[in-house]
């Protein structure tokens, strides 16, 4: 019997280190995002709004007004990555007991760091900036009771509730991923196909066509094109609301667990030349800064814009990423100098995730506000700022990712701070995991 051939399909690596390092670049898109607000709102004040936000689309890529788009294709990537292992996994018997751990470990953490914001708020209060540092002692414990029971508001906490978004949402992840498994490892890729599509379909596209169609109708009201558009929802029910955002977890982990099992697809583009899938991701990128420009987080449509999780003018970019993170997979050894460099910090990007919304964004608008006054200040030329701005950014990043590198040493051997940079690091139902294996 002949050896299977080893190649980056079947060899047994210790991570994937193209998706590992394609978190680095998602967490960055949402860390720079979130700082843009920051950056447009002092142009706006200054009356400095032409040097950031882009004329036309083919000039996004000079301005500082990129980046506040881009920052929509961070997390779709993430949700796809995380069904890639999810649903990728061969089903086991103690799937369910994983799933609850993982429901309860992510739970537990949001719940860690709510108390984390709600310390910091009674004894830094200038760390959340006037909205919280103006509260008397009573008011911040009433924001902690409404961050509690109400994980959506952005009031108080502000850094705490982007960790709650992500942690709780992960946590209902788990769970989907429990029931959708079986599919996946059918090994039925027709059925797979069919259902990723159909479920991409209906949460995904229909909501843009009509939300679309809706915005044609208001500047052409006489169109029947944009009347047909603007009613376009198909095999909807009221059960099945397409406003709703929760629904939007469905498509991007069943499209991630979908890339896994379905090897033919797989293979394909990790096979492809170089020079032929970086031509095919700008292709992406390109369409998707087209719709963002015009329908994106700059132009609202009908109250919402083309670009949100729960529409699907992301796709062609969150796309992009994942084609050429699964590429790195397939070319970069763990010997050479980017593997290693993922394999020593891939595991800190979890850590800077969590701190870089409180103590970065947070921060930039406060203690360290003089820097973006200094930028406007000094340059006046739209590329220029939109450089120093990233770049400014990514050291920040940087940064805290090796602030965080060193500290997860330190925090794993303190009971009370075990488990704050890493959720992994959170224990629950071991026990029942042994019984069950």
């Amino acid at each position: 019997m002949q050896p299977t051939p080893v190649n980056a399909l079947t060899k047994k690596r210790h991570r994937n280190l193209g998706f590992d390092l394609f978190r680095f670049w998602g967490v960055f898109l949402i860390f720079v995002g979130h700082n843009y607000g920051i950056f447009q709102g002092l142009g706006a004040e200054l009356g400095l709004s032409n040097l950031i936000d882009a004329p036309t689309w083919w000039a996004e890529f000079g301005y500082s007004s990129f980046w506040y788009q881009v920052v929509l294709t961070g997390v779709p990537l993430f949700i796809m990555i995380a069904g890639f292992h999810s649903l990728g996994r061969p089903c086991g018997p103690n799937d369910w007991v994983k799933a609850k751990s993982d429901f309860c470990k992510y739970v537990l953490f949001w719940f860690k760091w709510l108390i984390v914001g709600t310390l910091l708020a009674i004894l830094v209060p200038s760390i959340w900036g006037r909205g919280v540092a103006d509260l008397t002692f009573t008011q911040k414990i009433e924001v902690f009771i409404e961050n509690l029971f109400c994980t959506n508001i952005t009031k108080g906490f502000a850094g705490v509730t982007a960790i709650n978004w992500t942690t709780l949402g992960l946590a209902w992840a788990a769970l989907l991923c429990f029931l959708l498994r079986p599919l996946f490892q059918s090994k039925n890729i027709k059925a797979i196909r069919a259902m990723t599509f159909v479920v991409f379909f209906m949460v995904s596209i229909v909501p843009t066509i009509y939300t679309f169609g809706k915005d044609m109708l208001v500047q052409h009201p006489d169109s029947m094109v944009a009347l047909f558009f603007s009613n376009f929802n198909p095999l909807s029910t009221t059960g099945w609301n397409p406003e709703n955002w929760n629904n939007f977890w469905f498509p991007m982990l069943m499209l991630g667990g979908w890339y896994a099992v379905d090897t033919d697809v797989r293979k394909r583009v990790q096979n492809m030349s170089w020079p032929k899938t970086l031509a095919i991701c700008a292709v992406m990128v390109i369409a998707f800064v087209f719709i963002a420009h015009y329908y994106g987080m700059n132009r609202y449509v009908d109250g919402m814009f083309l670009t949100i999780y729960w529409r699907g003018g992301w796709a062609p970019a969150s796309f992009a990423w994942f084609i050429l993170a699964d590429k790195i997979n397939a070319t970069c050894k763990e010997d050479s100098k980017l593997g290693r460099f993922i394999l020593k910090f891939g595991e800190d990007n979890i850590g800077g995730m969590i701190i870089s919304y409180p103590f970065g964004s947070t921060l930039q608008q406060t203690v360290f506000f003089f820097v973006y006054e200094w930028m406007f200040a000094t340059f006046h030329s739209p590329v220029l700022l939109s450089l120093m701005f990233f770049l400014y950014n990514a050291a920040f990043y940087a940064v805290l990712v090796t602030i965080v590198h060193f500290l997860r040493p330190v925090f794993s051997k303190i009971p009370v701070l075990r488990g704050l940079l890493y959720w992994d690091k959170i224990k629950i139902f071991d026990k029942e995991k042994v019984a069950v294996t």
